[in-house]
């Protein structure tokens, strides 16, 4: 469907006429894909398509409506993630079995960056005198 929609408006502007305005057909193709009964419908979507050179809008859907910015959604995941996480994550999952360390990694996006404090692996490690790492 979003291939179908690329398409469309690729073919507007490239091969749009001279007074810049949509012809029937290619109002009717936009309608079909942004209008009712399309996936778009169902969404909160607004869209607009405007011609610079003749200074008009050339087709409109819900571009009256106002949205939630998808950064204020950010800043929710910002401040749920740092209420859960408080000032840490964990860097490793670990098993200890005797002298054997088994260790499995937890995806901390802050290991090895140079800025961030970093664990004293080397005295973690040393009390082991096998390391597993999967």
């Amino acid at each position: 469907m979003q291939i179908r929609i690329i398409t469309i408006f690729l073919f507007l502007i490239v091969f749009q006429q001279a007074q810049a305005q949509l012809t029937r057909d290619q109002y009717i193709k936009l309608e079909n894909a942004l209008g009712e009964g399309s996936f778009f419908s169902g969404h909160l979507t607004g869209f607009m398509l405007y011609d610079l050179d003749s200074q008009r809008v050339l087709y409109e859907k819900n571009s009256q409506m106002r949205f939630t910015p998808a950064s204020v959604t950010k800043l929710f995941t910002l401040f749920s993630s740092i209420l859960i996480l408080n000032d840490s994550t964990q860097t490793l999952r670990y098993v200890q079995s005797g002298d054997t360390l088994k260790i499995w990694g937890a995806g901390d996006p802050s290991w090895k960056y140079k800025k961030l404090p970093q664990p004293k692996f080397q005295d973690f490690f040393k009390p082991y005198s096998v390391i597993q790492f999967s």
